[in-house]
């Protein structure tokens, strides 16, 4: 059968915007489109012979929503025809409300009608019971049966079991859930999970990219690839290229306020048993980093290599030098929202090498052990330190605040989140600080053979660019990186008076001034906040 003897065709994901719909087919017209504006692909379509008569049903269409219920609809002589796409990703109940609105519309017209839905994926999950795929095959059966039976018993009926259904629904979704998170190893990043999912903020990896540069669109993997590599090599450089800061300064600052260390830092030499041990604090993921190898399969490995890495790791702590092929990053561009054309909204996710993560491991504890024995770490750090967390940064806060109303005092609160802050560390400053902290010698180039020759690529579809030098910013998705963050920015406390407050949490830097009450000026505040930007 050819395209000429179809009266009416009606297609899902037709993947095209509204423009591209108008030249796209010779023997039939658009009777009906709805087209996604803010994402890629889905879409709804309903193509007729040019002799066939019909009205949009705009009322229908208009009530698409879209990535959760996508709608066309045609209204011809004697019926009508709605072509539902649901997304797998979607919301069923917010599907099934939208749906229910459109048909309730439709019921009030004399004409026949032909819905054509089509799901992308199952529609309920592991909640779902055997009892709810029953009690749901139910429910379609009473919305088909609502169009012929319009008495007032039938469908309040059918609204009555509707709602049970939903209840039912909602607390087995409910039961799942919290067995879910109770029963996970990491309860925080289990419930974040589920949060990012419910909302549809945790998105499957792309596989087709169309980016545009300078009004360019570009669809090619690779020119995509080495794109991305550009845009994500440029942004700290861009960032940094207009502070006032610089490493004599840093490093003043930083001599004035905090005594050096009188205690050198050496690395430790360690056995296979300490590498087993590192290795069983990673995460078991499948994610292949730029030479193919994952966490999963060295797990099988890890036993029998594990004198091996304990040897490398040992030549290299003595030699001040960290392995060259450790140092190269697989970046992954995960879009986050608006646009998919706009480099902009997609940020670099990172995957190091995984004997890497091993190394960083060890490198971490050991230089951990030395900042907590020494105590040099500022206790007003909360992010990323052992034994605490952002309720104890949050009941700081508190404590702050209800303090200065005890004294009589506003409490004036600024809160920052540092743009790229990982992205922007100077290097050279980096290791000044970690020098004064006694972390010198033979260590000292260690870190800094770590930190320095590192290579980043991105991978599109199996497509790599050929890889950036990396100048500053601490490996992105690094082990040791947010540890080094810290060392960073440790001093900066110091720079606000004893009577006011500053609360880190890594990159956010929250800080609280105490003003006597009716004193109009913030002289206080501008002062500090002019020294932590400069």
């Amino acid at each position: 059968m050819n395209s000429e003897q179809i009266d009416i065709l009606c297609i899902t994901e037709h993947w095209r915007k509204g423009t591209e719909l108008i030249f796209s087919f010779s023997n039939h017209r658009v009777g009906s489109s709805f087209c996604r504006v803010n994402t890629i692909h889905g879409g709804s379509l309903i193509l007729l012979q040019n002799n066939i008569k019909c009205k949009e049903r705009k009322d229908i269409v208009s009530l698409s929503k879209e990535c959760t219920i996508e709608m066309s609809c045609v209204e011809l002589e004697q019926f009508i025809i709605v072509c539902v796409y649901r997304p797998g990703s979607s919301d069923y109940f917010k599907f099934e409300e939208v749906l229910d609105q459109a048909l309730s519309k439709l019921k009030k017209s004399n004409k026949h009608l032909i819905e054509i839905t089509v799901c992308d994926a199952p529609i309920f999950s592991e909640w779902a019971t055997v009892g709810i795929y029953k009690s749901r095959q139910r429910l379609y059966e009473l919305y088909a049966e609502r169009q012929f039976n319009t008495t007032e018993k039938f469908q309040n009926y059918v609204k009555l079991y509707s709602k049970t259904f939903k209840v039912v629904c909602q607390i087995a979704k409910k039961k799942y859930i919290s067995d879910k998170i109770l029963n996970s190893v990491d309860k925080v990043k289990s419930t974040w999970k589920i949060i990012n999912a419910e909302t549809g903020k945790l998105k499957s990896n792309e596989s087709d990219y169309k980016i545009n540069i300078n009004g360019k669109i570009i669809t090619e993997d690779l020119e995509i690839a080495n794109e991305f590599e550009k845009f994500f090599t440029r942004i700290p450089v861009e960032l940094t290229k207009t502070l006032n800061s610089s490493t004599p300064i840093a490093e003043s600052l930083l001599k004035s306020n905090v005594p050096m260390c009188n205690v050198e830092f050496k690395f430790s030499h360690v056995n296979k048993y300490c590498i087993l041990k590192a290795f069983k604090l990673l995460n078991i993921k499948r994610t292949p980093d730029l030479w193919s190898i994952s966490v999963h399969l060295i797990n099988s490995l890890i036993e029998i290599v594990a004198p091996e890495l304990a040897l490398i790791f040992n030549n290299c702590i003595d030699s001040g030098v960290f392995p060259d092929l450790m140092k190269f990053s697989k970046l992954m561009p995960l879009f986050k929202s608006g646009s998919t054309a706009d480099p902009f909204n997609f940020r670099p996710i990172s995957v190091l090498p995984t004997f890497s993560k091993i190394f960083e491991k060890i490198i971490l504890h050991q230089l951990q052990k030395h900042f907590e024995s020494n105590e040099l770490l500022h206790n007003k750090q909360f992010g990323f330190t052992r034994g605490r967390s952002t309720t104890d940064a949050g009941i700081k806060l508190l404590e702050t605040i209800y303090e200065a109303w005890d004294q009589s005092h506003d409490a004036y609160g600024v809160f920052c989140d540092l743009s790229k802050a990982f992205d922007c560390v100077q290097h050279q400053t980096l290791i000044r600080k970690l020098h004064h902290y006694g972390i010198q010698g033979t260590a000292l180039d260690f870190v800094t053979s770590y930190l320095s020759g590192r290579t980043q690529s991105v991978v599109i579809n199996d497509k790599r660019s050929p890889g950036s030098l990396v100048t500053m910013g601490v490996p992105q998705g690094s082990i040791l990186g947010p540890f080094l963050f810290l060392v960073y920015i440790n001093d900066l406390p110091h720079l606000v008076r004893d009577e006011h407050e500053i609360v880190l949490f890594a990159d956010d830097t929250s800080l609280l001034f105490k003003v006597k009450r009716g004193q109009n000026s913030l002289d206080d505040v501008n002062r500090a906040l002019s020294k932590i930007i400069h």
